[in-house]
This record gives structure tokens, sequence and C-alpha cells, in this order.
């Protein structure tokens, strides 16, 4: 089984992190101590405070929940930690601190969904990197789109997204003589044929 490393606790590395497991791959996030994000109630950010959480029947547990539990255990260490919940079918999330004794080389994909928590761990993983966001903050081998009419799409060299230029040179616009209610029959961003 392949295991890949998601970094952050948001909505888009919980979304991640879900789908990826449906599809069979075992789980492991690095999400921060405090979080502040709004949305807890619906992503895996309050699991290192709470000590586990289930969204969608997919349960995903901290460290301390597990020493918590399993005191009968002998090999209480990160490393046991991971092997032990992604073999037991689960997500296990780690701490900025757990980071330093984990073994990176249990996993073969890295996906960054939290670009600040990234730099402050500094790593430097021989993973394949998958960013999801901005490809100025970090230098990763693909880039999925976080925004606009290509979200979710990775941006594969071959693929043009950037059709601005295109769109700019053909911009079209559209007056009316009276006053009344413009009904568009296109979404923005889709092609229009003239006439």
């Amino acid at each position: 089984m392949k295991n890949i490393l998601v970094v952050g606790t948001n909505d888009t590395a919980s979304a991640c992190a879900i789908r990826l497991y449906r599809a069979g791959f075992g789980i492991c996030m690095i999400g921060r101590k405090i979080s502040f994000d709004l949305f807890s109630v619906r992503n895996f950010s309050p699991t290192l405070r709470q000590g586990s959480k289930t969204i969608e029947n997919i349960r995903a547990l901290s460290f301390a929940d597990f020493l918590l539990h399993n005191t009968q255990n002998l090999d209480l260490l990160i490393n046991h930690f991971i092997d032990f919940t992604i073999q037991n079918r689960e997500i296990c999330i780690l701490s900025e601190k757990d980071i330093s004794s984990t073994n990176f080389q249990k996993f073969t994909h890295c996906i960054i969904c939290d670009h600040v928590l990234f730099d402050l761990i500094c790593l430097k993983l021989d993973l394949t990197i998958i960013s999801c966001g901005d490809e100025n903050k970090v230098h990763a081998d693909y880039y999925v789109e976080t925004h606009g009419k290509y979200l979710g799409r990775v941006k594969y060299p071959f693929l043009d997204f950037n059709d601005k230029k295109k769109n700019e040179e053909n911009d079209i616009s559209i007056f009316s003589p009276l006053e009344g209610i413009f009904i568009s029959e296109k979404s923005p961003g889709e092609y229009v044929k003239e006439n």
C-alpha cells in the first residue's frame, strides 16, 4: 500500500485525505497544534486538540490519543503510531513537534495544502511533491488548481491554463440604449461566437 503525507488539516487537506483514503492509500496528515480554522466543524483541524475526529465514517487520531488508548503496547513511538493507524485503516495526524521523530521514507508522495505550515516544517523530502495552490509559493512536481474554472485540475506542462490573453484580445462589451434587465445565456469564461 502506498502512503501519502498531507501537510495541513484545512478543508482542502481534509478533502484530499478523505478522497485518497477511499482510494485505498494510507494517509498521514500534519496539522497545527492550535488551529484558527473557522470551518473546523467540517475538517480535521481540531483533531490534535480533541484527540480524534470522525468525518464520513473515517476516523483520524493524534499521537496523544494513540498513547492514551494503547498503553499496553510497549512500542509507543511516532513511527509505530503511523504504521498502526495506517494498518488499522485510520488517518494519523502529527503535530509540528512530531516531525523530528518521523521516518519520511514511509511515504511516496507529499501533498501541500498549508504552505505556511510547510515553510515552518522546512522539510527536505525525497518525495513527489504535489502543491494545492499558488505555484510561486513552493517548488513542486505537480500543481493542483484551487480557484477558478480549473478548480481541482492538475497543471500539466502540456495543458494551457493561461487563456487570459485569448480572452483579453476578444473582450466584447455589451451596451443597451434602454434600461432593463440583462439576462445572460452564457457564464463568465465561456466562449461566445459572434452572431
